[in-house]
């Protein structure tokens, strides 16, 4: 998976700074608008850095959840847990759920046709 994201990013990266319409076409092309062609074709680039800036903060962040015991007559502590889970197994939980409601969505369209 991380190896198909990387090259995914690489590729894409790569064809917004050298494809037909990139960057260095518009800068090539001068003209009055060849600098706002720019930022618009590095719009994505600056949001994936800005995404991935944001899920490396918040998954260093951490809630702490404030635990009481009546038993032990209010001897209290806190439970960290993670702010966001990352890892391969929500990626794999998500990628079934949308197979499965693809799987319901194509057996209803095939019963109402019917």
């Amino acid at each position: 998976i991380a190896g198909g994201v990387s090259y995914s990013i690489v590729a894409g990266f790569l064809l917004i700074i050298t494809g037909s319409g990139g960057v260095i076409e518009d800068l090539g092309a001068g003209g009055a608008n060849a600098l706002s062609n720019v930022l618009l074709d590095l719009t994505p680039v600056f949001f994936t850095i800005l995404v991935f800036a944001i899920v490396v903060y918040a998954e260093g962040m951490k809630v702490e959840i404030p635990l009481a015991f009546d038993r032990a007559r209010g001897l209290g502590g806190r439970f960290p847990i993670k702010f966001l889970y990352v890892s391969n197994i929500p990626v794999i939980l998500a990628s079934a759920l949308m197979l499965n409601l693809q799987f319901f969505s194509l057996t209803l369209r095939d019963i109402s046709l019917k």
